[in-house]
């Protein structure tokens, strides 16, 4: 549980499971990404084994607030940075969740998508892993 406090998860994030090397190179990715925005860098990168086309990519930091730094830069530079913003699977962040909080995100998730959907437009948005509503929704095009 303790370990879980000082991980961040990068969702869809490109993945090559015939690669030994991948998480070496997952590693070296975010150190860069890291130090090009003056961000912790992660100490270990591990590829949590999925059926998935890109599996759950967990990055270890030495404290949890270095964890919250990485995650609050990572959301201010993933549209501005080519690096990750020219990926077509659009990676995303998160703080790595025990079953229960993971349950609670998918559920959040499924309910933004299909209500966003029904209204056509980003009523909802999600939070950590509740969901709220948006004060400035846009309609979708």
């Amino acid at each position: 549980m303790l370990d879980k406090a000082t991980r961040a998860v990068i969702e869809r994030f490109p993945d090559s499971k015939d690669d030994p090397e991948q998480e070496k190179r997952d590693l070296e990715f975010f150190s860069t990404f890291s130090a090009k925005h003056g961000l912790p860098s992660p100490s270990q990168a591990h590829r949590h084994p999925s059926k998935t086309a890109c599996r759950p990519l967990k990055l270890q930091f030495a404290s949890n607030s270095d964890r919250d730094k990485f995650l609050n830069g990572f959301f201010k530079a993933k549209n501005a940075d080519p690096s990750l913003s020219s990926i077509q699977s659009r990676p995303r962040a998160r703080r790595d969740l025990t079953r229960e909080e993971l349950r609670k995100l998918y559920e959040s998730r499924k309910f933004v998508y299909d209500n966003n959907l029904k209204e056509k437009s980003s009523k909802f948005i999600m939070v950590d892993i509740e969901y709220k509503l948006n004060k400035n929704p846009r309609p979708f095009l």
